[in-house]
């Protein structure tokens, strides 16, 4: 089986660029919630560096702002925790992310490239 965030044989193949910024992670249908600062995002998913991590396979709610040009984005989606290294990261695989907030995120990413 593949990993959804596109690992094989315990290399992920990234296939597109990297930005950091800041997010909130609501376990989903409970009160917990997790705070850290994106080490990676992609279209895909999010890398998310956090001293409170989620086991694998839990439901989450993921909610940060893009701050984009002209005008900031709130994104507010679901996904699911891939994989985590406890008190360290957790990689979360978005789980039907509108296009608009992908191209918003791609947007995103090129513009903290340039």
């Amino acid at each position: 089986m593949v990993d959804p965030l596109g690992s094989k044989n315990g290399r992920q193949e990234r296939t597109s660029g990297r930005a950091a910024l800041l997010v909130q992670v609501d376990v989903l249908d409970q009160e917990a919630f997790s705070l850290g600062k994106f080490q990676h995002i992609s279209e895909a998913g999010i890398l998310v560096r956090t001293a409170e991590t989620l086991e694998p396979l839990t439901e989450v709610v993921v909610r940060f702002v893009l701050p984009v040009t002209p005008q900031a984005v709130c994104i507010h989606t679901h996904g699911v925790v891939a994989r985590a290294m406890p008190g360290v990261y957790m990689a979360i695989v978005f789980m039907n992310l509108p296009d608009e907030h992908r191209q918003a995120i791609e947007k995103y990413i090129k513009q903290t490239a340039a």
